[in-house]
C-alpha cells in the first residue's frame, strides 16, 4: 500500500529474564525470521529485512547470529546507550562518568560480531542525536565518579538525558566551547555540575570513517526528532556520510 522497501524489527531482547524473554526465544527467532522474509519475497522489491542488535554482551548472547545473519538484510547495532543512569549500583559498571557512545567500546561491540562470522557489509553502525548526562561530583573527566543523573531538560523532560537540540540551547545560552575526547571520539560539555557527551559534525565524520575502515554496510541514528529545527545534525551526518539528502522543512504559522 504505501510502497515500503520492507520491514526493520526492533526485539529488546529474546530470552533476556529481565525482559520477559523465554528460553525458546533463542531458537525461535531465526525461525521466525525466515518465514517473515518468505513472505516479504512474494512481493518483489518489498522483501528488505532488518532486525536491531544491543551492543552489550549481556543482552547480545541470547540473539543467534550466525542463523539469524541468513535470513536478514543488515543489523542495525545499536552502539549508543553504552553508558547511562543504570551503571549506578551495577557490580560490573559503577558510577562513572563515560560517554555513551565511545567509539573504543563501540569497538569491542562490533568484535562480538566478528566473532560470529558476521560480515561488515551486512551491519549499520547505531548513532545518537542525544547525550547521556550527569551530576557531577565536582570532577568532570571521564572516569570520575558521579553523583547522579542529570538535570532534565525542557523538551526531554528525563533526568540523565538531553536531546541535542537542548545541547546546542545550553552550549549557545552559556557559550561554552565542548572538549574533544579523540580517542573515545565524543565531545563532553560541563557547566555548573553538569556533564553531557555527544557527538557533533567533527566527531561524527571520526565515526564515519571508521565505519568505512571496517567496510560497514552504513550508519543509522537514533533519533531524528532530537535534532535541531533547522536539522543541523542530520545535514552534517549526511554530509560526513557522502549523502545527498532532500529535506522538507516545515512551516510553521505563528499567526
Amino acid at each position: 500500500t504505501h510502497d515500503f522497501d520492507g520491514i526493520d524489527l526492533d526485539w529488546e531482547y529474546p530470552e533476556a529474564d529481565d525482559r520477559n524473554g523465554k528460553p525458546e526465544d533463542f531458537k525461535n527467532f531465526p525461525k521466525f525470521m525466515a518465514r517473515l522474509k518468505n513472505e516479504l519475497k512474494k512481493t518483489p522489491g518489498r522483501s528488505e529485512l532488518s532486525i536491531t542488535l544491543p551492543a552489550s554482551y549481556w543482552y547480545l548472547q541470547h540473539f543467534d547470529l550466525k542463523e539469524l545473519a541468513k535470513h536478514v538484510s543488515f543489523f542495525n547495532i545499536m552502539s549508543y546507550d553504552l553508558h547511562g543512569t543504570w551503571d549506578q549500583g551495577n557490580k560490573w559498571t559503577g558510577a562513572f562518568l563515560n560517554a555513551h557512545t565511545n567509539l573504543t567500546e563501540i569497538k569491542s561491540a562490533l568484535e562480538l560480531l566478528w566473532r560470529n562470522d558476521v560480515k561488515g557489509d551486512q551491519v549499520v553502525m547505531g548513532l545518537a542525536f542525544y547525550g547521556r548526562s550527569y551530576t557531577t561530583q565536582g570532577c568532570v573527566e571521564p572516569g570520575c565518579v558521579y553523583a547522579s543523573g542529570g538535570l532534565p531538560g525542557p523538551c526531554s523532560n528525563e533526568a540523565g538525558i538531553l536531546l541535542n537540540n537542548e545541547i546546542m540551547d545550553i552550549i549557545h545560552d552559556r557559550k561554552l566551547v565542548p572538549k574533544l575526547y579523540k580517542e573515545a571520539t565524543v565531545k563532553v560539555v560541563t557547566w555548573d555540575d553538569q556533564w553531557v557527551s555527544m557527538d557533533d559534525r567533527e566527531t561524527l565524520a571520526m565515526k564515519a570513517n571508521f565505519a568505512r575502515q571496517q567496510c560497514l554496510s552504513g550508519l543509522m541514528v537514533w533519533a531524528i526528532s532530537h535534532d535541531t529545527s533547522t536539522a543541523d545534525f542530520s545535514r552534517d551526518l549526511a554530509m560526513v556520510s557522502n549523502r545527498q539528502v532532500l529535506m522538507q522543512r516545515a512551516e510553521i504559522d505563528t499567526d
